[in-house]
Parts: C-alpha cells; sequence; structure tokens
C-alpha cells in the first residue's frame, strides 16, 4: 500500500446491488480496480470473468485511490452526494 498506493476495500453485495447475479466480466468496473477475491458464506473463491456473483458475498478490491464509492454504488450502498461536510 505505501509502495504502490493502491488500497484493499472489501466490500459486501447488497441484495439489492445491480451486480447481483451477473458474471464479473459483464460488469463495468472501475478501470482503477479488479476483484482479488470473493467471499460466499465461508468459502474463498479466486474470480474469474464467469464467476458469478451474488448477494451478501465479500468482494475484495485492489483498487486505486478514488474508486472507492463507485465500486459502493455498484454494490448496492448509497453514496452520500455531500461530502466533508461540504453542501
Amino acid at each position: 500500500n505505501a509502495l504502490t498506493g493502491a488500497k484493499i476495500i472489501e466490500l459486501h453485495v447488497a441484495s439489492n446491488a445491480t451486480i447481483v447475479s451477473k458474471r464479473i466480466r459483464d460488469v463495468e468496473w472501475p478501470k482503477e480496480s479488479v476483484i482479488a477475491s470473493v467471499r460466499r458464506d465461508d468459502k474463498l473463491i479466486l474470480p474469474h470473468g464467469d464467476t458469478q456473483i451474488l448477494a451478501w458475498d465479500t468482494l475484495t478490491f485492489v483498487a486505486e485511490p478514488g474508486v472507492e464509492d463507485q465500486l459502493a454504488v455498484l454494490c448496492g450502498y448509497e453514496v452520500a452526494a455531500h461530502k466533508n461536510g461540504k453542501h
């Protein structure tokens, strides 16, 4: 992290996320991110393009700073429009 500037981000996939039931290759991920692993129940999955994303999966990303909000939205989270107290 200190050398590359990349971040490790873990997100749970909400049941209402638009990516539920899609294959990894069919999602338009931020270019500055890659899925390192998928955890489903107690099983660790090394993802491939044909890996299907299910509700409640935990996705682990390696990503450049600044793409966290995009990844969160894809996983079904609402991201505040105003950050740092700015309106």
